[in-house]
């Protein structure tokens, strides 16, 4: 294993640490288990548990930087986001049809916590960044790529890298 590596390993065990440490004080688990990514939302839409993936001996830079944008990702929106809010419009029609209007609802709520999340912690500006042009190069060109016309803008709102439903 490089230095390099064993370095992003380190880093992302602290975060690890830290996220956890600021968590708890939320009454919100984190929980290193298996290949499980994803939040997990009680029956009012309160926050009660955060998966991440136990790191394997010799992981990729790109589950590295995948893990670490996920923990940013999903970390800016428990802590920025009034969940009590979230949860009263999820169960609006309109957000319940999963059409534009969830999607946008969506994409600038996670503009809101992600400038938030860069105010706050300098670091996660860097891991968004490298996380922003996984997701562009691998999830949203490839998709893009097999649309044309108006289905492109439908491509681009519905295709998320990220596991929130």
């Amino acid at each position: 294993m490089t230095n390099k590596a064993l370095k992003n390993i380190a880093e992302i065990s602290e975060v690890v640490a830290r996220v956890t440490r600021i968590l708890s004080g939320r009454s919100i688990q984190v929980i290193q288990e298996g290949l499980k990514l994803g939040v997990e939302y009680d029956s009012q839409g309160a926050p009660v548990r955060v998966y991440l993936p136990s790191l394997v001996d010799n992981p990729s830079e790109e589950l590295l930087v995948a893990v670490h944008g996920f923990l940013d990702r999903e970390v800016s929106t428990l802590l920025y986001t009034d969940h009590a809010e979230t949860h009263r419009r999820r169960m609006t029609p309109q957000y319940a049809k999963k059409g534009m209007h969830r999607a946008m609802q969506t994409v600038v709520e996670d503009v809101r916590t992600e400038r938030n999340m860069r105010e706050n912690f300098v670091g996660s500006a860097a891991n968004f960044n490298k996380n922003h042009e996984f997701a562009i190069d691998e999830i949203l060109e490839p998709e893009f790529k097999k649309t044309s016309g108006t289905d492109r803008m439908a491509c681009l709102l519905y295709t998320s890298p990220s596991p929130r439903d």
